[in-house]
């Protein structure tokens, strides 16, 4: 049986610390800024509740639900839910999400979000692999990328991001690696 053993990369103190000096540098660019700020659930629930406490002007909430369906280490489809209760045609969006990781995901929100005439949309990633590159698209435009660590890759887990669904509740975020624990 292959087991795993999990090593702390950010404690809760550090992801803490990176969130405030992100929601400082979202205050001071963005003063009225955007409309809407959108949670992609499920991963980044913790980070976009944790990020919203520090912000200082007025906005609106609301949701989506991004899955990628993977078949063999290969995407072969994302399929995108909501907004669930506002309507953000002509709106300025920011998109919360837990990881920068391929892109793929986030390259469809773009396309997702296009079909809803918003204004435009700018992303905040808790966390951005080091082999991400932003090439992301809205309305032929370059879409903003903020983020507040950058990490190698590997398994991560905990404080949203997941394992098989679960270990979304640790307060740290982990490595998880293949070995004897």
């Amino acid at each position: 049986m292959l087991e795993f053993s999990m090593e702390i990369l950010l404690s809760e103190q550090q992801i803490q610390k990176g969130i405030e000096r992100i929601a400082f540098d979202i205050n001071q660019a963005y003063l009225e800024w955007p409309d809407v700020i959108i949670c992609t659930l499920s991963g980044a629930t913790p980070f976009f509740s944790d990020l919203i406490k520090h912000l200082t002007f007025d906005f609106e909430v609301d949701f989506i639900k991004a899955t990628t369906y993977s078949a063999n280490g290969v995407t072969q489809k994302t399929t995108i839910r909501g907004p669930f209760s506002i309507d953000v045609e002509n709106k300025s969006i920011m998109i919360i999400e837990d990881i920068a990781d391929s892109g793929k995901t986030l390259q469809a929100i773009m396309q997702h979000f296009q079909q809803y005439g918003c204004k435009s949309v700018e992303v905040v990633s808790l966390l951005k692999r080091k082999s991400f590159v932003n090439d992301l698209l809205f309305d032929n435009r370059p879409v903003s990328l903020q983020h507040c660590f950058e990490v190698d890759e590997g398994w991560l887990v905990g404080y949203g991001l997941d394992d098989n669904q679960k270990k979304r509740n640790l307060k740290n975020i982990y490595v998880k690696r293949e070995g004897v624990n």
